[in-house]
Order: C-alpha cells, then sequence, then structure tokens
C-alpha cells in the first residue's frame, strides 16, 4: 500500500505536465471571457472536526480552526491544476493536535462560480499532551487525499466581457491520511478570498469597441 502510494504521488506532478503539454493546438485560440481564468490565488480562514484513528483506539473528535490557501491557474474553460494546504489546530479533552497538508489540486468546474476539486499530496499530524501523567501518542508523516467543493462569489457589477476578479468562496471538503499507527480524517468548513488574474485582451474574444479600451 505505502509503495502504490508513493508511485502515485511521484508520478501526479508527470503526468499533470504531459497532461498541459498534450493540450491541443486549438486551445491558443481567443477564449470567451469568464471570471474564472487565468492564475489564482485563494486563502482564508476553515474551521474542522478530526478524527484520529490510533494504535490503541479512535481519538476524537477533535475540533477546531485552521487556514488554507490555493494558488495555480486555469488550463482550459474546465479545469485547472494547481497546488494547496493548510493547518488545523484540534483541541481534544486530553491532547491537542497540529494537522497539516500540501498536495497537488486538480479543479474542475461544472458551470460557473461552482468547483469540484481533488487532491493528493502529504499530510502530517503532531500531538501535544494537555494533561500530565496520559500516554503520548505517536503522530504520523504520510500520504493524504483531499476532495472538495466550493463556490467563487465575485464581486462588482455582472459584465459579461471581463475576465478574472476577487470572489467570496465558501467550501467545505473532507482531508483523509490513512497511516500506521495514527490515522486522521478531517471534515472542514472555510470562507476563502480568492483573486484570479483574467486573461490578456489578446487571448479574449471580445467586441471591437471593448477590445481597443485600456486593461483594466
Amino acid at each position: 500500500m505505502n509503495g502504490t502510494l508513493k508511485r502515485i504521488i511521484r508520478s501526479a506532478p508527470v503526468a499533470a505536465l504531459g497532461f498541459l503539454l498534450s493540450l491541443p493546438a486549438a486551445a491558443k485560440t481567443l477564449e470567451r471571457p469568464q471570471r474564472q481564468q487565468g492564475y489564482y490565488l485563494s486563502a482564508g480562514a476553515t474551521s474542522g472536526m478530526v478524527l484520529h484513528g490510533t494504535s490503541d483506539g479512535r481519538r476524537g473528535p477533535y475540533g477546531g480552526p485552521g487556514f488554507s490557501f490555493r494558488l495555480g491557474e486555469s488550463l482550459t474553460r474546465h479545469f485547472d491544476l494547481g497546488v494547496g494546504g493548510g493547518v488545523f489546530w484540534m483541541y481534544g479533552r486530553n491532547q491537542r493536535s497540529l494537522n497539516g497538508n500540501f498536495s497537488l489540486e486538480f479543479t474542475f468546474h461544472p458551470t460557473k462560480g461552482l468547483w469540484l476539486m481533488a487532491g493528493a499530496g502529504l499530510g502530517f499530524t503532531d500531538f501535544t499532551r494537555r494533561v500530565k501523567g496520559i500516554d503520548a501518542i505517536t503522530g504520523r508523516f504520510s500520504g493524504e487525499y483531499t476532495v472538495a467543493a466550493g463556490w467563487d462569489l465575485f464581486f462588482g457589477q455582472r459584465d459579461p466581457y471581463r475576465s478574472g476578479g476577487v470572489a467570496l468562496t465558501p467550501m467545505v471538503g473532507v482531508r483523509l491520511g490513512p497511516a500506521s499507527p495514527t490515522s486522521a480524517y478531517i471534515f472542514f468548513v472555510g470562507v476563502n478570498v480568492t483573486w484570479w488574474t483574467g486573461l490578456p485582451k489578446n487571448k479574449l474574444l471580445l467586441p471591437v469597441d471593448r477590445a481597443f479600451q485600456p486593461q483594466r
């Protein structure tokens, strides 16, 4: 299992690069403007609940705040490639745990605003005892998988010829970090602020009067 996981993690960046290089020449033609275009940067606050699977039984649930970030680029009208990660500070009755991850993310846009993301990478858990005299719990550093969904709610007026913009992004998801002797299963909700750079005008399909206006 561990060998298969390592091969998947190692091959993911190569597969993503191959997909990017294999995009047809038609992708270089002009695109219709939309908000989710260009590069994106997203960051914000999250809150979650974690259940730890330990060698002597399950621990939790723990709850607490966190922070997440995402950055990447739109490859096509419906697909993005990027990276993401975050940390959670989770508090239980006798211990607290610090959980973090970093992963390669593939994002699908089935409709305007909505996105569905699947990620694979690495995660960790570290425990701190809050009560003296109790047994220590072994942490983890292992493969981790993320599945999440969100919605980019853009600020400003609805301009059909605008590319990019700033959005408020509510999201929900789960992170799965199976490992031995300790696993982590995190359910989270959050709100990010997301900035899309948009595409330059020479890559957009625009009316003549808009094509020669100064870039906003």
